[in-house]
């Protein structure tokens, strides 16, 4: 992979980190990891927010409000300052508002972002309507475009995307999905091409979060051929990788070629130089001959070049 050697993550304590997501499994996985690494001020950015903490005593601690609370109290008694930015990340105006209102009080930069935002919505193609397709299309392609463009005159040091192998090697019903993390590799991309850090994890599968819970560990292991990624593994991947001169990297370990391979058939193509023997003159000079083996006669094709 011609990695450099690693260098031990070290984040400042006189910046900000924004999350997306962060209340999600990877999410609360990434911000201890942020706060263990020297972040001081973690702004949770997200459409769902908290109480005020004059009512965190009465919240229910196994409802989605009192989890999220008890999640802030831990990154608090680890030693970081969190904010919670009740703002839709694909939401431009209330992005725009956001942020103003930030740099008016003068509040420390942003000097690292992290876009975790994504939804899972599953749609075979013939049955995709526009709602479904932006479901999971839209928090990747809208959320990472805003916080590209609107953070640009932020003194921003780690640009960090959560993609998915899904932008690589999707599977049926994940074409939304697969656009949207498509969308985030090219974004990343697009960043180091104008100077800027960036940097696009297409990640396999994690032992964690919705798919521990669901009990799939087994299923992408001896289904899909894919071990899947422990928590503490891929927290180490990740400082591992986000000091690299990368725009991409797939992060994925395949423990069964032979399955895995079997859920993306391909047929055998081959080109081969026309003419094998007597010249055949096109216009241009010169042909080839493009074929595909399991295809009937009648349907190859001699495309000129």
């Amino acid at each position: 992979m011609g990695l450099t050697r690693p260098l031990p993550l070290r984040l400042r304590a006189d910046g900000a980190y924004l999350v997306t997501g962060a209340f999600g499994a990877l999410g609360r996985l990434l911000c201890r990891t942020l706060v263990r690494r020297g972040a001081r001020r973690l702004v949770l950015l997200g459409r769902t927010g908290v109480p005020e903490r004059g009512a965190w005593r009465r919240l229910d601690p196994g409802g989605p409000e009192g989890r999220r609370v008890a999640f802030l109290r831990e990154l608090e008694a680890l030693g970081a300052e969190v904010l919670v930015a009740a703002v839709d990340v694909t939401d431009a105006a209330a992005m725009e508002g956001w942020l103003a209102g930030r740099r008016a009080a003068g509040l420390p930069p942003v000097r690292g972002v992290f876009h975790l935002a994504g939804q899972v919505r599953d749609v075979l193609l013939p049955s995709l309507d526009r709602e479904a397709f932006d479901a999971g299309y839209g928090p990747k392609v809208h959320g990472g475009y805003l916080l590209h463009r609107l953070l640009r005159e932020e003194p921003v040091e780690h640009f960090v995307l959560f993609a998915s192998v899904a932008s690589v090697l999707t599977t049926a019903g994940q074409v939304n999905y697969a656009a949207g993390n498509a969308f985030l590799d090219a974004l990343a991309h697009h960043r180091r091409a104008l100077g800027l850090p960036a940097l696009s994890l297409d990640w396999g599968p994690w032992a964690t979060g919705m798919i521990e819970e669901l009990g799939l560990v087994a299923h992408y292991r001896d289904a899909r051929g894919m071990s899947s990624l422990a928590p503490e593994a891929g927290m180490a991947v990740l400082e591992r990788v986000i000091g690299q001169d990368r725009a991409q990297l797939l992060v994925a370990t395949v423990v069964d070629w032979p399955v895995f391979l079997a859920w993306y058939p391909t047929r055998r193509r081959w080109c081969r130089r026309w003419p094998p023997r007597r010249p055949r003159r096109s216009r241009r000079g010169r042909a080839a001959v493009c074929s595909t083996r399991s295809a009937p006669p009648t349907s190859r094709r001699v495309r000129r070049w």
